[in-house]
């Protein structure tokens, strides 16, 4: 009998980063059972829409029960039938601050018993987490025991786990390294001559955010008006919230020939006409990055790296720090870095390439074990 595995999503369907790791993971799960995932009231139809969940999968074909509900009374049936009943859960950031984030974190302990006691085995895959102090990392600790499977996406996350003494945590590549596009999408055979930038206007929550806007403006628009004298520059975004910003740096540029403005979001279904003839993508959001190269267009991040965990750690694991590139270099020696880049795109491509292979294998590889 096939495995029941139940997947609550939270994500927001205006993010296209947060659609890439949720519909990767949905792949994923696929191949080990049938798949539940909650429609409910609460969970925006056009996210279930873009991550590509079927009418089978939703739980409202299934029963008119809640979701947790029925996913309790299945695990309590699995110990009769011979079923393994799954709850899968933990994707993107996770910051536990304050004592309400302790408290948070006994409560999720106690509801996760609950799923054990009820002979549903539990799985935290794809985040990335910090703690504010000892009181946090006590109750991350807890609630840990609870999981049987317990995965970080980055060394950082890992490294703050070791610190906190979960024992159970474990390293596991980002999600969005393990979807593959649909084979019928191809990339055009043309010249690339488009640049895409794709920004955000902060780094870090516990950074100076203005600051960081500032001089990444300043860097941003000194690039641009170089590199639109060689290319055509498309200025886009996969996060809404982004657009305001984009909008923002588009109205600087002292000189707008060869530039563009993109309304449109950025999605999975439409990336290839915007990377799929772009010689290289720049970008500070982490998923921007992860997904242009699969549509054949190289990416660098252009960011303050010291201060940006997330995407440094990330790409250090993969050994791939020679795509951050620090704004706080002056603007010549980030254009120079630029240029090697761009002179050298095709074994950048293909270093990355190479990284999703490994990554990819590895996940397959976790998710075997998983469900072993």
């Amino acid at each position: 009998m096939k495995n029941l595995i139940f997947y609550k999503t939270t994500a927001d369907f205006d993010n296209t980063g947060e659609v890439l790791i949720y519909k990767s993971l949905l792949q994923f799960l696929r191949q080990y059972g049938d798949v539940i995932i909650n429609d409910g009231a609460s969970i925006q139809p056009l996210f279930l829409n873009r991550i590509g969940v079927t009418d089978k999968e939703r739980i409202s074909n299934a029963t008119r029960l809640p979701f947790i509900v029925f996913m309790l009374l299945s695990g309590i049936k699995s110990m009769l039938l011979r079923r393994r009943v799954y709850f899968v859960t933990g994707v993107g950031e996770h910051s536990v601050k304050g004592t309400k984030g302790a408290v948070k974190n006994v409560i999720a302990f106690c509801f996760t018993a609950l799923l054990r006691l009820c002979g549903i085995k539990v799985v935290r895959i794809g985040m990335s987490i910090r703690f504010g102090g000892k009181v946090e990392q006590i109750s991350e600790r807890l609630l840990s025991v609870a999981f049987n499977h317990y995965y970080v996406r980055d060394s950082i996350s890992l490294n703050y786990c070791r610190e906190a003494r979960i024992g159970r945590c474990r390293l596991a590549p980002d999600l969005s390294w393990g979807y593959r596009i649909p084979p019928n999408v191809k990339n055009p055979l043309i010249e690339r001559k488009t640049l895409v930038f794709s920004f955000r206007d902060f780094c870090e929550s516990d950074m100076d955010n203005a600051a960081y806007k500032k001089k990444l403006t300043a860097r941003l628009t000194a690039i641009v008006s170089v590199l639109a004298r060689k290319y055509l520059i498309l200025f886009t975004h996969q996060c809404n919230e982004d657009f305001a910003y984009m909008k923002y740096l588009y109205g600087l540029l002292p000189v707008k020939d060869n530039v563009t403005l993109v309304d449109e979001l950025v999605t999975l279904d439409n990336g290839n006409e915007y990377y799929g003839r772009a010689a290289m993508t720049f970008s500070n959001r982490l998923h921007v990055m992860l997904l242009a190269y699969k549509f054949g267009s190289p990416t660098v991040c252009i960011t303050d790296v010291k201060h940006h965990r997330k995407i440094a750690g990330i790409f250090h694991d993969n050994s791939l720090d020679n795509v951050l590139v620090d704004i706080n270099q002056n603007d010549n020696q980030i254009q120079n870095v630029i240029n090697g880049l761009l002179d050298k795109k095709e074994l950048l491509e293909s270093r990355i390439r190479e990284r999703e292979s490994n990554n990819y294998k590895e996940l397959s590889g976790i998710f075997a074990k998983i469900f072993a």
